[in-house]
């Protein structure tokens, strides 16, 4: 029996093949590929191989986020879908209105138009507002964030695209709007209208420093 797991964490190609001797099989097939993030188990009956434990949903990594302008996040290669979870989401010094994101087909050039998206949340305890966004700089995941208050959660699902289809994504986030006195809920979906799969996320926030946890999940 042997133990594998993949520990290169946010890298943009990052598998491992495990190819068994000539005449075997593993799992059927006569290789596998272990994404980062992932582990199992892999047993012979004497002829072919097996693998147990082989998660198609792993958290990738967690980042502890401390007072950065931004913060890059590879989506590394074979996840098919990923879900990013910030939590403690706060501005240690200086008030900002939102969290930016924009992508990078490489990992490292990142686009600066073709998003496309629609972010709906409160503007009062009981009145709501919409906002098209059509060919614009970057995608907005939330808004408000307290300054020094960690209560602010954001949840991203985002589809990476591929050689046919856009990246694309929705978020949801919720955090107290301590100014004006109540709790604002945020509802965001958006794409980057082209085609191809995208390397890398880049986070910022107009300038201001932000902090938070992020948890990366990624599914094969």
């Amino acid at each position: 029996m042997f133990r594998v797991r993949n520990d290169q964490g946010l890298v943009q190609s990052g598998t491992i093949t495990i190819q068994p001797q000539s005449g075997s099989l593993i799992d059927g097939v006569a290789s596998i590929t272990i994404l980062p993030g992932q582990q199992c188990e892999i047993l012979s009956d004497g002829t072919n191989w097996r693998t147990f434990g082989l998660h198609r949903e792993v958290v990738i990594a967690t980042i502890n986020m401390s007072a950065v302008t931004a913060q890059v996040i590879m989506l590394p290669a074979g996840y098919t879908f990923f879900e990013m979870i910030l939590t403690r989401l706060c501005t240690p010094s200086t008030s900002m209105s939102n969290i930016q994101m924009v992508v990078s087909m490489d990992g490292v050039n990142y686009a600066s138009t073709s998003y496309y998206g629609m972010y709906t949340y409160n503007n009062s305890a009981s009145a709501l507002t919409t906002t098209q966004q059509t060919n614009v700089t970057v995608h907005y995941i939330t808004h408000w964030t307290e300054t020094g208050i960690g209560r602010h959660q954001v949840n991203v699902k985002i589809f990476p695209g591929d050689a046919s289809n856009e990246f694309n994504f929705i978020a949801n986030s919720g955090t107290w709007n301590g100014p004006s006195g109540f709790e604002g809920n945020f509802l965001l979906s958006g794409f980057y209208n082209v085609a191809g799969r995208v390397a890398s996320i880049r986070l910022g926030s107009g300038g201001a420093t932000m902090s938070a946890q992020i948890i990366l999940k990624g599914i094969v």
